[in-house]
């Protein structure tokens, strides 16, 4: 199972497979990372999930993938023409400290 076309994770699990040109077929499709981590908790499928779905899901067996590397990139936009509020000044400190760059 995995989300549909267009969602972030889904478009970083596809791009995986293809690189290894390994050609998926997914059965279900779901819209909502909980309900997928549900659906996997009562036996109806696998998933690639974020781990913060995993943590919080009871039941779940976690497999690692060797020799993959699935990353989200993850983008900010401010204005250009505008100072940023003390507010946005102190999420773009809080992303600095916590957001890895890879």
């Amino acid at each position: 199972m995995d989300f549909p076309p267009g969602y972030g994770n889904r478009e970083v699990v596809d791009r995986v497979f293809a690189a290894a040109g390994v050609v998926r077929r997914v059965a279900l499709e779901v819209p909502d990372i909980d309900m997928g981590a549900a659906l996997v908790r009562h036996g109806l499928g696998i998933a690639f999930l974020p781990a913060f779905a995993v943590a919080r899901t009871p039941g779940l067996h976690v497999l690692d993938v060797d020799g993959t590397m699935l990353r989200w990139s993850m983008h900010l936009g401010t204005s250009s023409t505008r100072r940023p509020s003390s507010a946005l000044r102190t999420l773009l400190d809080l992303v600095d400290l916590h957001v890895i760059a890879l």
